[in-house]
């Protein structure tokens, strides 16, 4: 058998074959892992454009009930204590408060 460098051949295509399998998965990897981050980084967003929509439907109900009502100024007083409804929570509680300093 012939040598190259002290190794023989054998061995030194052996070694070639196994680096190139190994540059290979190293590529596989690499893109493995953009994709990998690219879907991240596009479910993050959709997750952020989903919680902006949510918060742009939950001020458009606000100002929608601000529109039939939502104003308390010129209901009674117990009807802010109560918060129209909503057993004392949420907007009454702010009344009480508000009241109360």
């Amino acid at each position: 058998e012939e040598e190259e460098e002290g190794i023989p051949i054998d061995t030194s295509e052996i070694i070639t074959q196994e680096i190139t399998e190994t540059t290979s998965l190293t590529t596989e990897i690499t893109e493995t892992t953009s994709f990998t981050t690219e879907t991240t980084t596009i479910t993050e967003e959709m997750e952020e454009k989903e919680k902006r929509k949510e918060q742009e439907k939950k001020e458009k109900e606000k100002e929608k009930e601000t529109e039939k009502g939502g104003d308390f100024s010129d209901s009674s007083e117990e009807e802010n204590l109560q918060g129209r409804g909503r057993g004392g929570k949420g907007r009454g509680e702010r009344n009480k408060r508000e009241f109360k300093s």
